[in-house]
């Protein structure tokens, strides 16, 4: 049977004094046979062997398929449709031009991450006509403008893809990007006036245009394939001061610079955002990370009739299962299961890091825990033996 010291000489300073003598044996115990110690190394045991899974996963699958996309946008940049122009006359045969060539959302090869159309603005090259207020000015007029220059017609506003350089009177177009608040339109030049009679102006670099006809192109924007994790700031490193591991969480993509840390890896396609209860992507919706998803460039529906678009579509065909397969394995290669095995095994060898690292935590919590009530006690003592207050 066991006896609890039930009074002491001193009274509540002799309790508060024992419980400091109590606390300075726990404080005072070497750390490196305590179970912080034993945790803290166990967590290393597994972050090591999980530091070179992620490792894999970048050197074996993501950036290998990162690369091919790179070799994608080459093959289908803005120079190679230069070289090989194709344009369409309505949006939706532009659209479906651009996913035979880098794939539709739901294709395991798809590699663009969101899409556009480009408008065309073409100008059908119409000397001046008239005298005074009754001159009916050329379409096109002369002007420039750099790409990224604002294009206006009314709400509808784009920005250039292309440079626009045109010469007074002479066949020209616009390409413009970015298109928003509805439809670029046709339009005729009038009488400068007053007041001017012309209808559906553009305005391009502060110069007025009137599209005689409109065609459009397919963009499709691609960006990096990424692996995200769950990352708790202050569990690795353990804090321990503060009370909550698991505050200010978020998502990380995976990069050389951080492998090893955080826990449920997973991959996610063209960047883009997938969930158990929404598996199938949505063009332009990434996944939410502390990092956006990197963009690598654009790619054009450029003309794949040509020797030169031939060349370049075969080149993106052969990138993109080259993609496929290190996304989801060769399926004559049973061995060869893509990415998902490498995130499955660091998924497992993390959730075994993350005890550790909860119990470093819980472990170097309590030190600090017990150095407050110390001094809580001591200040206390300080006030029961100062005369002043008694």
């Amino acid at each position: 049977m066991g006896f609890a010291v039930t009074s002491y000489s001193d009274e509540a300073v002799g309790i508060l004094s024992a419980r400091i003598i109590s606390l300075d044996q726990t404080l005072n115990f070497p750390e490196s046979v305590t179970q912080v110690q034993v945790d803290e190394d166990r967590y290393n045991l597994f972050k090591n062997p999980a530091t070179t899974i992620d490792q894999k996963i970048l050197t074996s699958f993501v950036d290998p398929i990162n690369t091919n996309k790179s070799d994608i946008v080459t093959a289908g940049g803005k120079s190679v449709w230069s070289a090989n122009e194709k344009v369409y006359s309505s949006q939706a045969d532009a659209t479906t031009a651009l996913e035979t060539i880098v794939g539709a959302v739901t294709n395991k090869d798809c590699v663009i991450s969101d899409r556009q159309v480009l408008t065309v603005l073409n100008f059908n090259g119409t000397a001046s006509s008239g005298i005074g207020s009754d001159e009916v000015p050329a379409n096109p007029p002369a002007g420039s403008a750099s790409i990224g220059a604002a294009v206006v017609q009314g709400g509808v506003t784009g920005k250039l893809d292309f440079a626009v350089s045109t010469t007074a009177g002479t066949t020209g177009r616009a390409i413009v990007r970015d298109v928003t608040g509805g439809d670029f339109t046709t339009g005729t030049p009038g009488a400068v006036g007053p007041p001017s009679s012309g209808v559906g102006t553009i305005t391009i670099g502060g110069v007025e245009y009137y599209a005689t006809s409109i065609s459009y192109i397919g963009l499709g924007e691609v960006h990096q394939d990424v692996d995200v994790f769950h990352f708790y700031p202050n569990l690795e490193p353990p804090d321990p001061n503060v009370d909550d591991i698991f505050g200010s969480a978020e998502n990380r993509i995976l990069t050389s610079s951080n492998t090893g840390v955080g826990f449920a890896n997973t991959f996610f396609p063209n960047g883009l955002n997938t969930s158990l209860t929404a598996p199938t992507p949505v063009f332009g919706v990434f996944v939410q990370a502390s990092s956006s998803v990197p963009a690598i460039g654009d790619v054009y529906t450029f003309d794949t009739s040509t020797t030169g678009g031939t060349t370049a579509l075969n080149t993106i065909n052969t990138e993109r299962q080259a993609i496929e397969d290190l996304r989801f394995g060769v399926v004559s290669t049973p061995t060869d299961v893509g990415i998902g095995s490498f995130n499955a095994a660091s998924v497992v060898v993390k959730g075994m890091k993350k005890s550790h690292a909860v119990n470093t935590w819980s472990g170097k919590r309590m030190r600090v825990v017990a150095n407050d009530d110390k001094g809580g006690y001591q200040a206390a003592i300080q006030v029961l033996t100062d005369p002043t207050f008694q």
